[in-house]
C-alpha cells in the first residue's frame, strides 16, 4: 500500500470518527467493529461495550503473509483469467446475483473471468446455485468460504454489488490495493 493511500483511508476514516461516529459510539449499549484497528481506533472509554466481529477476513492484515497460497493454484485459475472477487454473508441484500447475471456479458466478449464469492451461506447460496446453473455458468464461478487477506491482494477486480451496504469498507479496502 503506498504512502498517499494509507493518508487518503485514515482521512477518511478520521472524519467519521470526527462527525458519525461520536455520537452515535456514545449512545450506543454495545458496539461491534469488524477488525481490531477499528476497535483500537475508539475512546478507551467504550472499549468494554466493544466487540470485534471479523467480517470474512481481518482487514487490519494488509500485509505480506508468512504462508503465502496462490488462489489461482487452490481454485483451478489460468494466469490469462481475471478473478473477480466479493466477500460478504451470502444473503440477497449483497447482491451477487448481480455479477452472475454480467458473467454471460463477459464470456461473449471473449473475456475469461472466474467470479469468486467468499462468504458464510445465509441461506441465499441455494438460489444463486440455481441461477448458476440455469445460466450454465459452473466453471466460472465458485463459492470459497471464508478467506484471508491474500485473496484481495491477488484478485484483479473486487465487486461490492450490494443492494443495500451501511459502509463500504470492503470498497475502501480494495481501493487502497488499487483494486
Amino acid at each position: 500500500i503506498q504512502i498517499k493511500e494509507l493518508d487518503f483511508l485514515e482521512t477518511c476514516f478520521q472524519v467519521y470518527l470526527d462527525t458519525i461516529s461520536n455520537y452515535s459510539v456514545k449512545n450506543a449499549s454495545r458496539i461491534s467493529c469488524v477488525s481490531r484497528f477499528l476497535k483500537d481506533q475508539l475512546k478507551f472509554a467504550y472499549q468494554s461495550k466493544t466487540e470485534v466481529i471479523y467480517n470474512c477476513f481481518d482487514p487490519v492484515s494488509l500485509r505480506i503473509p508468512s504462508a503465502f497460497i496462490d488462489i489461482r493454484k487452490k481454485h483451478h485459475v489460468n494466469p490469462q483469467t481475471k478473478i473477480i472477487l466479493s466477500l460478504g454473508r451470502i444473503a440477497y441484500i449483497k447482491g451477487f446475483q448481480e455479477i452472475i447475471l454480467l458473467i454471460p456479458k463477459f464470456i461473449q466478449r471473449g473475456i475469461d473471468v472466474k467470479y469468486l464469492i467468499a462468504g458464510e451461506d445465509e441461506g441465499y447460496k441455494k438460489t444463486l446455485t440455481k441461477l448458476i446453473s440455469k445460466l450454465k455458468l459452473q466453471k466460472y464461478i465458485g463459492f470459497i468460504g471464508f478467506l484471508d487477506d491474500q485473496y484481495l491482494k491477488q484478485a484483479d477486480f473486487i465487486a461490492v454489488p450490494s443492494v443495500i451496504e451501511g459502509f463500504g469498507l470492503v470498497a475502501l479496502e480494495a481501493a487502497a490495493l488499487n483494486k
